[in-house]
């Protein structure tokens, strides 16, 4: 799902400055999937959308050469946005899940069975299941700071920092808290926000206490099936409901949240992956151990799907695990 990171960048294809990749233990976050290089398109958790988004350039200062600014990995299916700042998907093309609109993107952020990217002018769009021709999970006709998508409901954050949410009705998943806020993420049929204030406000189902957020301030959250994590300030993870495991010991810099696993770029630059099994630390057993390589950004599969994506500090792009409906085939 979703991401990571406190800044809401307008990235754009031109954009040459440079940015250091992970390196100083502080979270950061943005919204909706995973970008390479800083806001919209930005890094780590979000700070305003599900999903992770980094980017940066080599810690040399050299300006990146590669093609990718922000990914997100959904239900079977990948999309991301180009240094270009249009839309590519692949994968599984269910209901239209490969044919993302055309314009100028900022950000995305992909559910089970739909995604969603927010247009450089502030405009949700959304494609897959229960889209378009005015269906129930088309976006409401305002201008959005950032998007998430989740498995039956998707929200965004107006200008000005408001909550909207919309899709099929489930207890209160479609009412969120009043106030201001920097970053949503939707899980099953919950979310979670982080207040301006740093503190985290949950709502809808809670079957295993998915509403039950630590209390104090944090720097960027992601939301699962049916758990949660937060990142603190100092780049400390920790999670609630139904997660076992204890997070692999950081500090890390972004962090993603999956159906069935979570990955994190450590300040350090490195990807690590665990699921309910524990950290994932075996390359012959376990098909989402991860590549080696400097990263800023990942983001990890939605409704059963245990693949996950990173965004290199060169924005390249790389992809592992499950590839039953080719989600890892990057075109």
């Amino acid at each position: 799902m979703r991401f990571l990171l406190p800044l809401l960048l307008a990235c754009h294809a031109d954009d040459t400055s440079t940015q250091d990749s992970p390196s100083t233990g502080g979270a950061s976050s943005s919204s909706g999937g995973a970008t390479s290089s800083g806001g919209a398109i930005s890094s780590g958790t979000s700070s305003s959308g599900g999903g992770t988004n980094t980017s940066g350039t080599t810690t040399s200062g050299t300006p990146p050469t590669g093609r990718w600014l922000a990914v997100s990995a959904g239900g079977g299916y990948t999309c991301a946005i180009d240094t270009d700042q249009a839309l590519t998907c692949w994968g599984n093309d269910d209901d239209g899940l490969l044919e993302p609109p055309s314009g100028a993107f900022v950000d995305l952020d992909c559910g089970g069975e739909w995604c969603c990217a927010l247009s450089d002018g502030g405009e949700a769009m959304c494609w897959g299941w229960g889209t378009g021709d005015g269906s129930w999970n088309d976006p409401p006709d305002k201008s959005f700071e950032a998007v998430a998508a989740g498995d039956y409901f998707t929200c965004g954050i107006e200008e000005g920092g408001e909550l909207d949410c919309w899709g099929e009705q489930y207890e209160d998943n479609l009412n969120p808290p009043a106030g201001a806020f920097s970053q949503v993420d939707v899980g099953d049929v919950y979310a979670c926000a982080l207040r301006t204030s740093g503190e985290i406000a949950c709502w809808g189902e809670d079957d295993v206490g998915e509403t039950k957020p630590p209390a104090g301030a944090w720097a960027a959250l992601s939301t699962g099936e049916d758990h949660a994590c937060a990142l603190s300030d100092s780049g400390d993870l920790q999670c609630w409901a139904d997660f076992d495991e204890t997070p692999i010991t950081g500090p890390f810099a972004v962090f993603d949240s999956g159906d069935e696993a979570m990955c994190a770029v450590g300040v350090d630059s490195v990807v690590s992956c665990w699921d309910g099994g524990g950290p994932v630390i075996d390359p012959e057993d376990d098909e989402l151990f991860p590549p080696s390589g400097a990263f800023t950004a990942v983001t990890v599969g939605r409704a059963g799907s245990y693949h996950a994506c990173a965004i290199s500090t060169n924005r390249d792009l790389e992809c592992w695990g499950e590839n039953r409906d080719g989600q890892t085939d990057i075109p």
